[in-house]
This record gives structure tokens, sequence and C-alpha cells, in this order.
């Protein structure tokens, strides 16, 4: 996958992207329930859950507080603590955006790699 702006993409890879960051970025195995949970966000505000996904990467901790949100039912509440760019300083906003930028280069390559060993597969199976 190409790297780009996040509101360059669309849906389907901005989701594409924010599900390898859920596998990728834990620290546990992510269940099917978590999986089910995880779509639901992505649906319901897919720019809030990569503002996490960059404050989680900022800070250097993996996606537990979200796995654990899932299991004491209180994401919602964790969701609304990450800031609006509008309350951030300029020097937050711009850590920020290079983090930003840093994480969806790495998405954009784990997703790239995995289309070439789907390529591959299909290939070998023919």
């Amino acid at each position: 996958m190409e790297l780009k702006d996040w509101k360059e993409y669309s849906q389907e890879e901005k989701e594409r992207l924010l599900i390898q960051w859920l596998y990728n970025y834990s620290s546990q195995l992510v269940n099917q329930d978590e999986i089910i949970e995880f779509y639901k966000l992505l649906d319901d505000n897919i720019d809030k859950m990569k503002d996490f996904a960059v404050s989680c990467y900022a800070m250097g901790v993996s996606n537990e507080y979200l796995l654990k949100a899932f299991q004491g039912n209180f994401v919602g509440m964790l969701l609304d603590s990450i800031p609006e760019e509008k309350e951030l300083d300029e020097v937050s906003k711009k850590m920020l955006a290079k983090k930003e930028r840093d994480l969806l280069s790495i998405l954009a390559a784990l997703c790239s790699r995995e289309e070439k060993a789907r390529t591959l597969d299909l290939v070998n199976n023919e």
C-alpha cells in the first residue's frame, strides 16, 4: 500500500491500516469478540481510532489499553480522553503529525507485505 496522508486513504484502506495496527501492536492475542468490537469502532469513528493509534504509538505503548477497555466496557471513555487537534499546542501538533506519518509508513508497509504474500499464495496454488 502506498504511503499517503490519512485523509487521502479510502475507508477500506483506512480499515486495513488500523487492522494492521490492531494485530501488530498488540501485547497479547486479539480474540474474535475484540475484532468485532474494533470493526464497530471503525464504523463509528475511524478518524478517532487513528488518533488513538497514533497516541499509543507516540507514547510507545501497545494497544493493550484498548483491549482492556473492551474487557471493562469503557471504550467510549477511553476514546473521549484523546484530545482534539484544536486543543493541542503547536509543538504537540507537530510531534503527533510526525508520529502519524511514521506509523502510517509502517502500517502501509505491513499492508504491502501482506498483499505480496497473498499474491504469492495465489500464484503458488495455481
